[in-house]
């Protein structure tokens, strides 16, 4: 059986007027999702981007196209998602990448050199990987529960 296949739009905002009446235009038109790219310093947060049309559209997807995880802290990228999920009714698509610019990679270079040891063995690094859901369940967690959640 032949796959679905999706189509979506990157756009991003000039300002609050048009981009809530192009979101519209992209949800009339038919496509899936409304992709809002991440260039720190660039470009406008692509999560207050999406949640600003979040209430003003119904059925097109909110996507990023990428978050910049190369620059942006994971838990506050968690906690975009989660948040910009919840507003939007799980209306989230999102995609992640390193970053796209030369510049972007010399801050991320800069950044990590400054700031962490050099990781000695790779494989013991643990990646985690969770949905939003589980990530908007993260956030419902104690302070007792989230202290203990750094530490390990």
């Amino acid at each position: 059986m032949p796959g679905k296949i999706s189509f979506a739009v990157q756009a991003a905002p000039t300002d609050a007027g048009a981009w809530v009446s192009q979101a519209r235009r992209v949800e009339a038109i038919g496509f899936e999702v409304l992709c809002a790219a991440d260039h720190p310093g660039v470009t406008v947060s692509p999560f207050v981007a999406l949640a600003a049309v979040a209430t003003e559209t119904r059925s097109v997807g909110l996507g990023t196209a990428v978050v910049n995880a190369g620059v942006r802290e994971p838990f506050d990228i968690a906690s975009d998602v989660a948040s910009l999920d919840l507003l939007s009714g799980g209306r989230v698509d999102v995609g992640t990448g390193r970053s796209a610019t030369r510049a972007e990679l010399d801050i991320i270079a800069d950044y990590l050199f400054e700031n962490f040891p050099k990781i000695e063995d790779p494989a013991k690094v643990n990646v985690n990987k969770a949905t939003a859901q589980e990530i908007a369940a993260g956030l419902a967690l104690t302070a007792e529960e989230a202290d203990a959640a750094k530490s390990q």
